[in-house]
């Protein structure tokens, strides 16, 4: 308990050193800030390798954990750059709790890793980029700067990869193989480059958690699995030259494709290419006239590309770590759902002539939220059907959970139909009939719920369609 008691007066010590230097100096950049950063994320990265009961670092995470919140609230501890609570440094604190929680025994080295890739990759990405960003990019998250996404990257793979040769001990002997280190490495860099308000100190530490306890035995696929991540990034890159993506979406979209080809499925990445393709391939298909051009999708952004993809990525690495069979289910109908609405919307407003309301059946302008038709009703369900058979055929589902999942993904697609004609925010147009409006009410009449644009009906809709999924596979 000494121990303790000495690393958390060290970092006391570096935070009152750092309140000192930023209001002594009057700085207006991150590094006195910065420096708590480096310093107290090194100081938890060590301590579980000097703390003879761990347990007693935990408490202590712990009992951190609400004098921190308390500090952040009544203002005391607050990002004079941006003028906002610090609420990063409650999640640094609570995100190091929970490591300790589950790894505390059984692997420090998760504890460990991702703490020191927080704070010197975090750290010194952020030092960089104020002074020597000339490139700046925001991929749905906060501004950052290439230079300083490249500092990230490097630092990362230097901690991951080598930093046992300077840090010598059994605890430390990890045997991560190079496209695992440039993938975790990456993985890092991309999920703080989409984080925004300081939740890279939840994303970044988590990131290098899932790379190092996953850890997929890769050695026989060295190339294989290296030329994956570099096609993955190469074709993110090319939908953003396309205007497919946005800067925001192809990061995100790379993200998620590199944390489902590091994994022990890498076969995974099959249903998010199969809607990513097909998705797009309708959205570039012809109009059937000029007052469908409004229904055409703008190019997808970071929030798009996570309210289809976050959701069953998610349950896909929880099927990783658990094992547990329904949330690789949660997974094929999550993206079997977005693909159905996706097919619904874009196939239904170049085909059908008109829609009608779902509930009423009032007609409604082509590609109106909550709107049907037959045409785009049909293809819904066509195309619910696509990624289970795919996935049936590569023996990842027996035919009675593809038959589940395509039930799963239409209902899902319905849902989504009802949600935009009740809950999606729409406004009266100048003819006197509703339309879709993604920001504000800009309009006399308004009506449906001001936060619930489309994006945030799709991500309902694929989050229900994923623990459907995955509950009814665990009834049935």
């Amino acid at each position: 308990m000494t121990t303790v008691i000495v690393l958390a007066g060290i970092i006391l010590l570096i935070l009152v050193a750092s309140l000192a230097l930023e209001r002594r100096s009057g700085r207006r950049d991150s590094l006195p800030r910065k420096i708590l950063h480096i310093g107290a994320g090194s100081v938890c990265a060590v301590a579980v390798y000097l703390v003879d009961d761990v347990d007693h670092l935990l408490i202590a995470a712990l009992c951190a954990l609400p004098a921190v919140a308390g500090a952040v609230v009544a203002g005391f501890l607050k990002d004079q750059i941006r003028s906002r609570r610090s609420w990063g440094m409650v999640y640094f604190v609570a995100v190091y709790a929970v490591l300790l929680w589950f790894f505390r025994n059984s692997r420090p080295d998760l504890v460990f890793y991702p703490m020191a890739v927080l704070a010197w990759a975090d750290g010194l990405a952020t030092l960089a980029g104020e002074r020597f960003g000339k490139h700046t990019f925001r991929a749905g998250g906060d501004l950052r700067t290439i230079e300083g996404s490249l500092v990230f990257f490097t630092a990362a793979f230097f901690i991951i990869g080598f930093l046992e040769l300077l840090i010598p001990g059994p605890a430390l002997e990890l045997e991560w193989s190079l496209p695992l280190i440039l993938a975790a490495a990456g993985i890092a860099t991309l999920a703080e480059a989409v984080s925004k308000s300081g939740r890279d100190n939840i994303w970044v530490p988590l990131a290098v958690v899932y790379t190092g306890w996953v850890f997929p035995d890769i050695s026989a696929n060295y190339f294989a699995v290296s030329g994956a991540l570099i096609l993955t990034a190469v074709a993110a890159y090319l939908a953003y030259r396309k205007s497919w993506l946005d800067a925001g979406g192809a990061v995100a979209a790379c993200l998620l494709g590199w944390l489902m080809l590091i994994s022990p499925m890498p076969l995974s990445i099959v249903p998010a290419l199969l809607f990513f393709g097909l998705g797009t391939g309708f959205s570039v298909l012809p109009k059937r006239s000029e007052s469908t051009r409004g229904s055409e999708r703008p190019t997808r952004n970071a929030v798009q590309v996570m309210a289809n993809g976050g959701a069953p990525v998610a349950s896909l690495l929880l099927f990783f770590v658990t094992e547990h069979p329904a949330f690789l289910i949660g997974f094929l109908a999550g993206f079997a759902a977005a693909l159905s609405d996706t097919s619904s919307s874009e196939i239904g407003t170049r085909t059908a002539g008109s829609s009608r309301s779902i509930i009423g059946w009032k007609p409604l302008k082509p590609g109106v939220s909550g709107g049907i038709s037959l045409p785009g009703t049909l293809a819904g369900a066509v195309f619910a059907m696509v990624i289970p058979t795919v996935a049936l055929v590569l023996g990842m589902t027996d035919l009675r959970t593809a038959v589940l999942v395509a039930l799963v993904a239409f209902a899902a697609n319905i849902a989504d139909s009802l949600l935009g004609q009740f809950t999606q925010r729409k406004r009266i147009s100048p003819d006197g009939t509703w339309e879709d409006v993604e920001n504000g009410t800009d309009g006399n009449k308004f009506k449906g719920l001001r936060w619930m644009n489309n994006d945030a009906v799709n991500a309902v809709t694929v989050t229900f369609a994923t623990i459907a999924a995955a509950a009814l596979f665990v009834l049935i």
